[in-house]
């Protein structure tokens, strides 16, 4: 479903990767699933990226930041500095707590 050629169908799934991260292991989410989400924060539709960037501070959260906190601060950065999309600026700012307090330990 994330390589869903409708939009809509890609961002379901950004709004559903939380659900999802509770019945899998870490080994699994880490092998598929934040190749996936890394993929979606990428994609070229607007909504999909919003919908990724509403998600980010659950994904950190979840995520073993050693091996992809990099990867996640880049990301979110790019979120920031959307060149297309306020909307996902907006977003990524509106969630800006929720991320830094992933990293508080780390």
């Amino acid at each position: 479903m994330a390589i869903d050629e409708k939009p809509g169908v890609r961002h379901a799934v950004t709004k559903n990767f939380i659900k999802t991260t509770n019945l899998i292991s870490t080994a699994y989410f880490c092998q598929h699933i934040f190749p996936m989400y890394q993929k979606l924060s990428a994609d070229p539709d607007e909504k999909v990226r919003k919908g990724s960037a509403e998600v980010i501070g659950e994904i950190a959260k979840i995520s073993p930041l050693e091996k992809f906190g990099q990867i996640l601060q880049e990301m979110f950065f790019k979120f920031l500095k959307d060149s297309t999309s306020k909307i996902v600026r907006g977003t990524a700012y509106q969630n800006i707590g929720p991320f830094i307090a992933n990293f508080k330990d780390s």
